[in-house]
């Protein structure tokens, strides 16, 4: 019965895993959603008001204020992914270290790489107001360190992905990874944010069925053992 216990932890696991990268992606995917529709309600609002002679002022800081409302939301949205995606993460490695471990740093190294572009940004602002050049070196130092740094982290989640697609259900994960990294080779180019996007919907999508894979596993009957004297002699 031992052997069993561990078979189904090793599937709760799996499934506690797969459902954080799916509930990640979702909500990602969400986000995005929220911050297209911010821009655009942003750009509708102050081209209306222009062309219809309205009062520019006040159109402009009611798109505002509806661009800031989305956007918060699109950014809580996203920290929730990256809840998400550590937790998913910090499963699959207690499920398979030697397979997940390297999701769980490549997270690590991502978020390092959001706190030197923050730093960066922080540097930026006085840099531009007094045309300092030291603080001006400073921010190009610090956005270069952090795009090295999310390259990094972006490449080893992948990896991490990549192997979530081995799983049972796993082939969209695959397939998704794939497109993505396609994309971000691509650059920000219609084609490569296409790619990118569908990559991401795959992933999320694979993820799911890797979840419910181990899901069906985890409610499946335990073995029976043969009993006693039952070998088929007469």
């Amino acid at each position: 019965m031992a052997v069993v216990a561990s078979s189904y932890r090793r599937w709760e696991l799996l499934y506690r895993g797969a459902d954080g990268v799916f509930k990640s992606y979702l909500l990602s995917f969400i986000a995005f959603i929220l911050a297209f529709a911010a821009v655009l309600a942003a750009g509708v609002a102050g081209m209306g008001a222009i062309m219809h002679g309205g009062n520019v002022g006040a159109a402009l800081r009611s798109s505002v204020g509806s661009f800031a409302t989305l956007a918060l939301i699109a950014l809580v949205l996203i920290l929730a992914s990256l809840y998400y995606l550590w937790d998913g993460f910090r499963s699959l490695k207690e499920y398979d270290a030697s397979r997940f471990g390297v999701g769980v740093t490549g997270l690590k190294v991502y978020l390092a790489a959001v706190i030197v572009v923050l730093l960066a940004v922080l540097a930026l602002i006085p840099g531009a107001m007094t045309a300092s050049p030291v603080s001006m070196g400073l921010a190009v130092g610090l956005f270069i360190l952090g795009g090295i740094l999310a390259i990094v982290g972006a490449i080893m989640i992948a990896i991490a992905l990549w192997r979530l697609g081995d799983e049972p259900g796993g082939s969209l994960v695959k397939l998704g990874v794939i497109l993505w990294f396609l994309g971000i080779l691509l650059g920000v180019t219609r084609a490569g944010s296409v790619l990118a996007f569908i990559g991401s919907i795959l992933i999320m999508l694979g993820a799911r069925d890797v979840r419910d894979k181990a899901s069906q596993a985890m409610r499946a009957p335990p073995p029976q053992e043969p009993s006693p004297g039952a070998s088929g002699s007469i």
